[in-house]
């Protein structure tokens, strides 16, 4: 058939107009709306078993749908988006194309996300509507295919783009890239088999199975995903045996793949020119040590702790230091230390809120962590120095920190005036910031305000005075207990058991000391103590001298909240709460709130790297 030539040259414009990339770009977002508005119904009609907004969803699930909502919502408003910004993300698309590699872990994400999205819809009761099921795999699916759609389009929807020829020369050229994803689409099949079988315990395996694979290749090509995610995992309330919980696993996860990199990929053992490095390894090593003399039989008619325990114990000094050594040789840029913070506060600020207007969303998720001095101890002194000296923060998210701050201190004197580890460690911490910088009005000032403070200590000991009195009681006792090995310790948690043996009070039971200066003692001995003393030395030291080296802004703002915090982390150990968890009182399930004070003051390392001066600084 013969057509003539201003029809066909009308084809022709037709042809070309359908392929621009404003064109190509607005179909592609009509078809994902269409596909995210598919399973609304659905979803809407879903009731919860702990329905508590609108009488039908839980809290959880009700963010999940505002979240899906306002995506459903606001994606037709891309069809109005300037033909410039289009064919920036059209090219996005073209480069995940062109690199096929890159494309093959694209597509493994899409169908890994399928899979547990699949499986939650099984397992939390939405699988009484087959069409969100479907539409599920659906949108999943044109995810995978949505940057071949684009370049298809791109291409002017030829038929030739989808030879036969073409894709079988590809496949076997390119079998190292399409297996992975292979083996994806094959597990996708078994798990929708798997998912409508009578089966609840295997789908719970598989999801975890299937979770935790996709953390491990998520965290092994993007660590710094996951130190970030550190502090994300700290509000996780779910424990294992003895406490061990999703920090401690993250934590110590990250530091093994650290580990295997420098091994087998780099071939060697590198760590930064850092002066906190040698007295973290020296603390490392004495815990080691205790470890092996708590294996002896310090006391004949005692039973030494169980070795898990002792193993416990250790493995939180080692986690410790892994988290700190994690943040300052992981985290190469600004941005990542920016983020870690930002995200923290973030955290803590929502918990302040729900808890101040009582929503009652967090008290489930923050229950573990809250109890820790630490975390409202470094919540308050970030926000702080941030809001006072970064001069580059907008003076409105200025005033929201300065908020954060007021509100954090308000519930925890009042609503948890009796818990005084939640505000006197923070007060101790803007007390230091203040006295820092301006120091000569420190001076001036320091004769009337320690009068006032002295009384202020006072008192807040008389009005504990039973639990101040018992705790002197089992440091004395506890101190007493450990002549047997002053230098090196009696080991970890072993102190615990022996108790028994030095009545407090006319009462043979065991406890523990309620101090951690006492407990480092107690399980480490004097070598421990000073490593213990050595290190936070050198880390203030290094804070002190990159005052007068980074520049204004967050690193300089940052610095002044290490310097604060650094106190705050010990003032609390004097009251009490841990900045190394005793393994038989707060235990491992304590290592949420404690690793905050190593990861902050981590950070100092990747500001000494990243502002380091030719001459290297001496050592105090």
């Amino acid at each position: 058939m013969q057509y003539n030539t201003p029809f066909r040259n009308r084809i022709f414009r037709l042809s070309k107009m359908s392929s621009t990339p404003k064109v190509v770009a607005n179909i592609a977002i009509i078809i994902t709306w269409l596909l995210l508005l598919v399973p609304m119904p659905s979803l809407y009609t879903y009731t919860s078993t702990e329905a508590l907004i609108l009488g039908k969803y839980s809290p959880e699930y009700a963010l999940w749908l505002v979240f899906y909502s306002m995506i459903a919502i606001s994606l037709p408003g891309f069809l109005f988006v300037n033909e410039h910004s289009i064919k920036l993300l059209l090219r996005k698309f073209q480069v995940i194309v062109s690199n096929l590699e890159f494309y093959a872990r694209y597509i493994s994400i899409c169908l890994a996300t399928i899979i547990l999205l699949f499986f939650l819809s099984r397992l939390y009761a939405w699988g009484y509507d087959t069409l969100l099921q479907t539409s599920l795999l659906i949108q999943g699916l044109w995810l995978v295919f949505l940057p071949s759609f684009i370049l298809w389009g791109i291409n002017g929807w030829s038929l030739k783009y989808f030879s036969m020829i073409r894709f079988y020369a590809w496949l076997t050229g390119n079998i190292n890239v399409w297996i992975g994803p292979a083996i994806v689409v094959i597990a996708i099949s078994l798990s929708a088999l798997l998912g409508y079988g009578d089966l609840p315990r295997i789908q719970q395996l598989i999801l975890l199975l299937i979770l935790a694979i996709s953390i491990v290749l998520l965290l092994w090509h993007r660590p710094l995903w996951g130190i970030v995610m550190i502090v994300v995992t700290i509000i996780i309330p779910v424990n294992g045996p003895s406490g061990f919980n999703a920090t401690t696993a993250l934590v110590a996860f990250l530091f093994g793949l650290w580990i295997v990199e420098m091994i087998f990929i780099q071939r060697r053992i590198t760590l930064a020119p850092s002066m906190t490095t040698r007295p973290l390894i020296i603390l490392v090593i004495v815990a080691c040590l205790s470890f092996g003399f708590g294996q002896l039989p310090w006391y004949t008619f005692a039973q030494s702790a169980p070795l898990g325990a002792q193993l416990g114990g250790l493995a939180i000094y080692i986690f410790s230091a892994a988290a700190f050594l994690l943040i300052g040789h992981r985290i190469k840029e600004l941005y990542w230390l920016q983020l870690l913070v930002w995200v923290f506060i973030a955290i803590g600020a929502f918990y302040m809120i729900d808890v101040s207007i009582s929503l009652g969303i967090v008290p489930r998720l923050y229950h573990t962590l809250v109890n820790g001095s630490l975390f409202w101890a470094w919540l308050i002194t970030l926000s702080f120095s941030q809001a006072v000296f970064n001069n580059k923060l907008h003076p409105r998210w200025r005033g929201v920190l300065m908020f954060v701050v007021l509100l954090t201190f308000y519930i925890a004197y009042f609503q948890r005036e009796d818990w005084k580890s939640g505000w006197v460690p923070p007060l101790a911490s803007i007390a230091t910031i203040i006295g820092l910088r301006y120091w000569q009005l420190s001076l001036v000032a320091a004769p009337f305000i320690l009068s006032p403070l002295s009384y202020f200590v006072t008192q807040t000991i008389i009005s504990d005075g039973y639990s101040w009195g018992t705790r002197v009681d089992a440091w004395l006792i506890v101190i007493e207990i450990t002549k047997a090995s002053p230098i090196f310790g009696l080991g970890f948690a072993n102190y615990n058991w022996f108790t028994p043996l030095f009545p407090i009070r006319g009462y043979a039971v065991r406890f523990n000391s309620h101090s951690q200066y006492v407990d480092i003692f107690a399980q480490t001995g004097i070598l421990g103590f000073i490593a213990f003393a050595y290190f936070f030395i050198v880390v203030g030291w290094l804070a002190w001298i990159l005052l007068n080296r980074v520049p204004d802004g967050f690193p300089r703002a940052y610095v002044y909240g290490t310097l604060g915090g650094l106190v705050a982390t010990l003032v609390a150990a004097a009251l009490g709460d841990w900045v190394l968890p005793f393994f038989y009182n707060i235990g491992i399930s304590g290592f949420r709130s404690s690793v905050l004070s190593w990861i902050f003051l981590g950070g100092l390392v990747v500001l000494e790297q990243l502002y380091r001066q030719p001459k290297q600084d001496a050592e105090p």
